[in-house]
């Protein structure tokens, strides 16, 4: 593994000195820079700064949709809700078995859990129809929006750029926009509301486990946004970067092979493709591996939560301050909590992706 990290070390500090070099000769001929990927690859702008242009951008097409985009959060909202009660509806019941003993009561507490659920999917089903006519059509007005800008740029920008390396940026970044949204929509959005939610709803019962829950819930959702942006994020922008590059090389490449069988270049090509490729696959590995590592510790510290957070239950339970439908309510609610917070760390890591795959389109 350090033989990969020295390896890319010496690789990015070349690409460094390849794109001043090239930005040099552009701003020369054009007297603008035309290689706007290389100016944030170098740090320039900030990850707050980029991730703040990314929801601008989103938000400036999904305003255009304001009935949809209501309907979607209000949807959204009442799905998790429906999560954030069943624990509690589930307490109901087993302690209409357990201490009260009542059929009647039971059956209630039954019918209501059901309901809960009717609710969940009703809600559920209504946002996914909403959302699939949401985004095709903003995913339809970046790519109309995106073509009508690269048009319009000058004979020189073209003539300097990599036209396969355009249209897979442009392509990217339509997908990456689509990426983002459901991120957010369904992974980021509803774990926030579980988190606050549960953590409210076990305060007013057992502060002691609402404390817990709301503390180590807070320090798992930091730790893994962190890990994400700050050692995750800079390895998966060097590696989308790369792609790019290979699809530039090859799609021109491809494009002038009449040119290169004439000069006899083909084996010189074929070593400028396979040292490109060699270098993403580097750089995929050093991303994906920080990945793997980001997510077992993830794990890790979703072990410990649950650990404490049933102790604290059975602790409850022992000094008579929590009854058998009182622990159910706990272990159901974390259970839900973690369901919801396990994929914190992916979701993101996938923010990220979005976020370094529309960088080029939201330049």
């Amino acid at each position: 593994m350090n033989e990969v990290n020295q390896t890319l070390d010496s690789e990015d500090d070349q690409d460094r000195d390849d794109h001043r070099a090239h930005g040099q000769q552009q701003q020369q001929q054009t007297g603008r820079q035309l290689v706007p990927e290389d100016r944030h690859r170098s740090g320039q702008h900030g990850a707050a700064e980029l991730y703040a242009k990314t929801w601008a951008f989103s938000w400036h097409y999904w305003r255009q949709h304001p009935g949809l985009v209501l309907g979607v959060l209000g949807l959204s909202f009442v799905m998790t809700a429906a999560d954030i009660l069943a624990p509690w509806v589930a307490g109901w019941i087993v302690d209409a078995v357990t201490v009260e003993r009542s059929v009647e009561t039971a059956m209630w507490a039954v019918a209501a859990y059901v309901g809960l659920m009717m609710v969940f999917n009703l809600s559920k089903h209504t946002t996914e129809q909403l959302w699939i006519r949401l985004a095709p059509k903003c995913m339809e007005q970046i790519v109309n929006d995106a073509f009508q800008r690269v048009q319009r740029f000058s004979a020189d920008w073209h003539a300097n750029s990599f036209s396969g390396a355009v249209v897979r940026k442009i392509t990217r970044g339509k997908w990456g926009f689509d990426l983002y949204g459901d991120t957010l929509l369904w992974g980021v959005y509803p774990a926030a509301m579980i988190l606050v939610g549960c953590t409210l709803m076990l305060l007013s019962q057992w502060w002691q486990v609402g404390l817990y829950v709301g503390v180590m819930g807070t320090i798992y959702v930091t730790v893994s946004i962190l890990l994400a942006t700050r050692w995750i994020g800079p390895a998966n922008q060097k590696q989308v970067a790369q792609d790019s590059k290979i699809s530039g090389l090859l799609a021109d490449a491809l494009g002038c092979n009449a040119v290169v069988k004439a000069f006899g270049s083909e084996d010189r090509e074929q070593r400028r493709i396979a040292k490109a490729v060699r270098l993403w696959h580097l750089r995929a590995r050093r991303s994906w591996g920080r990945a793997v590592g980001s997510g077992g510790f993830q794990g890790i510290m979703v072990i410990c939560m649950m650990s404490g957070a049933l102790s604290l239950a059975i602790w409850l339970w022992h000094t008579g301050a929590a009854s058998t439908g009182d622990v159910v309510v706990i272990m159901s609610t974390i259970h839900v909590v973690n369901a919801y917070l396990r994929f914190v760390g992916q979701h993101a890591e996938h923010l990220q992706k979005s976020v370094n795959e529309m960088e080029d389109v939201i330049a």
